[in-house]
């Protein structure tokens, strides 16, 4: 299925200005994805461009819908890519900076950049599928985070949101965010043999320093090379009301060393290595805002990858990836003598092949592979056995198929389906042995020649982790003010529940896409991606804290219904972009009625900016909005807040570019409603990057 675009016309300018008008009052928010300078310059009085000339181009390619690769604004789901230029006129700290504006996530943890958890549609923890060149990233300890790269590693972010196991099995019961790095082919110029970026960056608000060198070369013509290394350096940041929040520093290096070999014109291995290394003091939960406990904490992850693409006539076109992912926590207890090493090994394989060929007046494109992979958690406590985070094993299995069928070049009918078997075992624990098959059916239609509506309903899947099954030991001590009398509080322990069912959902979805060029100006172009869904979750896990019973488990208890809607408004010319992006969820337990406490505000953002080419400049002013969240049934309700940011980006020459930015700018105090701590102040930012 392919989406046209329509050319400007009398008649479709006005009505467009008017559904523009209307956009944000309604709430029909829409993902920022302003692009700046690079392109020549428009006059806009003149004469539309001729048919050779250029029209700009939004081109974010993805194969995370799909596992096929083709232009997001194609692709009949709820999916948002970041590009390398929103990267660099970002100045990420975290990925938290790069997603603030996809509609229906939202990170927790605050500014604790290593206790970053992301929640799509409501769905957080284990229920996001994260993914760093197609190698998993499956690492979950409860309150310790689960992102740990730097951003300025990355060439893009894709976030398909809503459920994905009939492709990508366990964990994509929320959606998918996957990361990836740079390529050696993405930096060397035409005819140039090696080249180098170098990047300097600075924050006023914890006064943050950040150096990157990056090396890459084609020592051959079929040979491509690439090594970067980041470091960054930070104190505490303060809030908008002007107060430390304290443990929000880091002392981090990151690395990237990657090849890129074409073994024949049409096959392609890339093999690939990226670290992190976080020094920090913590505290023992930091994505909360307790403090009594303090560690000094060591994050290390290594991911290693080896990935094949390779195109044999329309029966072979097949990517694969063989990766090794390792996690590593080891925290010792501040002013106590107590050292915990937390770890998590995976290991596993993902081959994906696309057939593409007639059947009757069908065209049919039949996506069809494997993932197997082992997932390998250690725990110890002043080297001893640790129950709070056992010594387990899990092996999955899983086997998919998807056929996308076009008929008449305008109806796309798209069925999947997936078998994973799962193998969970610890030691001195009961293993356990579990399947489950994930269908989904998608249609989509080509409408007119720029817009296409689809409808989905798709079920997902999450398989209760290690942690979840076998964790035992202490929870945290009693209360007993009285030596020798009962305890106020008798101690509280872990205990294990090795029959823990896997969560499911099934999500049923409506949207559109719309795709304009030469609409208001010559060659300029408007994107825009809606979507309506409703996910029923049965058997929610959640943890038990028995109080009375000294007790903590994890329990199968809640059926929810998450419904909402998503849109994604995306405006770009010569000279002028913004955007506008939001959402609204709403979520209860359909047992009780009551509220889901996970649900995020309701969003807005809206980005506008002018491009200069006269001057080498662009700059733009982002505002975000967000309600007050009241309904909740036990956490604390959220206030709304707004508010402000400014960048802009001076690129005199291809190979010198200059990035500030004031986000914040109007110092406001505010608190996410997934997060327990403040978010950061008003901070100043400024970037300087050379090429050579």
């Amino acid at each position: 299925m392919s989406v046209r675009r329509l050319r400007r016309s009398t008649a479709l300018a006005p009505l467009l200005t008017l559904a523009i008008a209307f956009v944000p009052g309604a709430l029909v928010p829409a993902a920022a994805a302003a692009q700046s300078g690079g392109t020549a310059p428009a006059d806009p009085a003149a004469s539309p461009p001729a048919e050779d000339e250029p029209v700009i181009r939004l081109k974010r390619i993805t194969v995370t819908a799909t596992r096929t690769p083709r232009p997001a604004i194609e692709v009949p789901a709820a999916i948002t890519v970041i590009d390398e230029e929103e990267i660099l006129r970002r100045q990420a700290q975290s990925l938290d900076d790069l997603l603030r504006d996809v509609p229906g996530l939202e990170m927790a943890g605050g500014p604790r950049t290593t206790a970053e958890q992301p929640s799509i549609r409501g769905l957080g923890d284990e229920r996001i599928l994260i993914r760093l060149d197609g190698a998993r990233q499956n690492f979950q300890a409860g309150h310790k985070g689960r992102t740990f790269l730097d951003p300025s590693l990355l060439k893009q972010v894709d976030v398909l949101r809503g459920p994905a196991s009939a492709l990508y099995g366990s964990g994509a019961l929320g959606g998918v965010i996957a990361l990836t790095t740079k390529d050696p082919a993405d930096l060397l110029k035409d005819g140039d043999k090696a080249g180098g970026r170098a990047r300097l960056s600075w924050q006023d608000n914890g006064d943050e320093f950040v150096a990157s060198l990056t090396g890459y070369g084609a020592p051959s013509d079929t040979v491509g090379l690439l090594a970067s290394a980041t470091y960054r350096n930070s104190g505490d940041v303060d809030s908008g009301s002007d107060l430390s929040i304290p443990y929000t520093g880091d002392d981090l290096v990151s690395g990237l060393v990657k090849m890129d070999w074409a073994v024949q014109p049409d096959h392609r291995l890339r093999l690939s290595w990226q670290g992190y290394r976080n020094d920090q003091d913590l505290p023992s939960a930091p994505d909360t805002d307790d403090l009594s406990i303090l560690v000094d904490r060591i994050t290390r992850q290594d991911t290693a990858t080896l990935a094949y693409e390779g195109q044999s006539g329309p029966w072979f076109d097949m990517r694969g990836t063989v990766y090794w992912t390792r996690t590593k926590l080891d925290e010792d207890r501040i002013g106590q003598p107590r050292a915990d090493d937390t770890e998590l090994e995976t290991i596993g394989v993902d081959l994906a092949n696309t057939s593409r060929f007639t059947a009757g007046p069908a065209a049919v494109a039949l996506t069809y592979g494997i993932e197997a992979y082992r997932d390998e958690q250690r725990g110890t406590r002043d080297g001893g056995p640790r129950p709070q985070f056992p010594d387990a094993d899990s092996e999955v299995l899983g086997l998919f198929a998807q056929a996308e069928t076009v008929f008449a070049e305008r109806f796309t009918l798209t069925p999947a389906i997936r078998y994973d078997r799962f193998d969970q075992s610890a030691d001195g624990q009961e293993g356990r042995t579990d399947s489950e098959v994930s269908p989904s059916l998608r249609a989509a239609f080509d409408a007119t020649p720029w817009m296409t509506l689809y409808a989905s309903y798709a079920t997902a899947f999450r398989s209760p982790s290690l942690t979840e099954l076998y964790n035992s030991g202490l929870h945290f001590p009693g209360v007993c003010p009285i030596p020798g009398r009962p305890c106020i509080i008798p101690n509280n322990f872990f205990v294990p529940n090795p029959d823990l069912e896997p969560e499911s959902g099934a999500t049923v979805e409506i949207g559109g896409n719309l795709d304009f060029d030469d609409v208001f100006l010559a060659r300029d172009r408007l994107l825009l991606k809606a979507a309506l869904f409703r996910n029923d979750v049965d058997d929610f896990i959640e943890q038990a804290v028995l109080i009375s019973q000294g007790q903590t488990t994890r329990r199968n208890v809640q059926d929810a219904i998450i419904k909402g809607m998503e849109v994604e408004l995306t405006y770009d010319s010569p000279t002028w972009f913004g955007s506008v992006s939001g959402s609204l969820l709403r979520g209860e337990d359909d047992d009780t009625g009551l509220s889901l406490d996970s649900i995020p505000a309701d969003r807005l953002v809206l980005t506008a900016g002018r491009t200069l080419p006269e001057y080498d400049l662009s700059a733009g002013w982002r505002t975000t909005l967000a309600d007050e969240q009241d309904r909740v049934a036990s956490a604390e309700p959220t206030a709304g807040y707004v508010i402000h940011d400014l960048f802009v980006v001076w690129q005199p020459r291809e190979a010198l570019r200059l990035d500030l930015g004031i986000d914040n700018i109007f110092d406001k105090a505010y608190r996410r409603h997934l997060s327990s701590i403040p978010e950061r102040g008003r901070t100043f930012k400024v970037a300087a990057g050379v090429s050579f």
